[in-house]
């Protein structure tokens, strides 16, 4: 057929095939796309040749699965990229899933840590998991992260979430960049 796996070079590119897979019912499975960091760790490259101008790597961070995760994904779950086994077999049923004892919420995966820790340590210990504290975007979101630290037990309690203001006084984001939008 003479085709290779998709080079995505603007985020026009990405918006355009992640509407054309959920609109073919690919609504949370992992989707080969055709970069990888196989010639070198870090230094990402499109089989077409073409320059890796764009990327939409994890909201958790940049695609880094070391040297045994060199191919990218595109998870229709947060339709973000994140790099993968290049021998694996992503079949069409594929699920995106959080991690044992982790629960899925809306469109990301939550973690309830135990034991007192400074919001830099909680920061920390979810990096160390392979995330980072919540960054709560939506109004549902949020009011069902609430019913989930409720059935937790920690209704009257406090958490951290990813909401700083630590690179400019008063000025709040996400410890993921995004900006923090959504206000109480």
């Amino acid at each position: 057929m003479g085709g290779t796996l998709a080079a995505i070079t603007t985020a026009d590119e990405h918006s355009a095939i992640v509407s054309w897979l959920a609109a073919e019912g690919n609504t949370g499975q992992l989707v080969w796309i055709g970069g990888s960091d196989i010639a070198g760790e870090g230094e990402w490259q499109w089989v077409t040749g073409e320059a890796f101008v764009y990327e939409e790597m994890s909201k958790a961070g940049s695609a880094d699965g070391g040297t045994v995760q060199n191919c990218l994904t595109i998870s229709m779950y947060n339709q973000a990229w994140n790099d993968y086994t290049c021998g694996s077999t992503l079949s069409d049923t594929q699920e995106f899933r959080c991690p044992k004892g982790w629960i899925r919420i809306e469109i990301s995966c939550y973690y309830l840590a135990t034991g007192l820790m400074t919001w830099a340590d909680a920061e920390l210990h979810c990096e160390e998991l392979g995330g980072t504290l919540a960054a709560i975007t939506t109004q549902d979101e949020s009011s069902s992260i609430f019913a989930w630290l409720a059935n937790e037990g920690v209704a009257t309690g406090s958490v951290w979430i990813g909401g700083n203001d630590i690179a400019v006084e008063g000025t709040w984001e996400w410890s993921t960049g995004e900006e923090l939008r959504l206000r109480k």
